[in-house]
């Protein structure tokens, strides 16, 4: 937080903010989602080189925060509070598989 009471974002924050809307597809026709929301994001990172991990790096709900966030401010939703349903995964990529994201929005039935 500031002096000023609003929230700090580093210029790395909003760099993959910037990569994330770059990668986005379309909105929804029937954006901005209203309802309550079921959402799933599936995080399929880069495998790092002679690492003795066997799950990537870096924590998942700091990973999540930066896709809700830009589908926030990008209005594919109202506002994250209408989520009442988050399901979140990491994982290092398949043999030929690229990085990506996932990320599927359903309304909460």
């Amino acid at each position: 937080m500031t002096k000023w009471g609003s929230a700090y974002m580093p210029a790395s924050y909003k760099k993959y903010q910037a990569e994330i809307v770059q990668k986005l597809g379309p909105k929804p026709p029937d954006a901005p989602l209203e309802g309550e929301l079921s959402v799933v994001i599936e995080f399929v990172c880069k495998p790092i080189a002679k690492s003795k991990f066997t799950t990537p790096m870096g924590d998942l709900d700091n990973l999540a925060k930066g896709v809700m966030d830009t589908l926030t401010d990008e209005g594919w939703w109202l506002d994250d509070r209408q989520i009442v349903s988050l399901h979140l995964t990491k994982r290092f990529p398949e043999p030929g598989e690229a990085p990506h994201i996932n990320v599927a929005i359903s309304p909460n039935d």
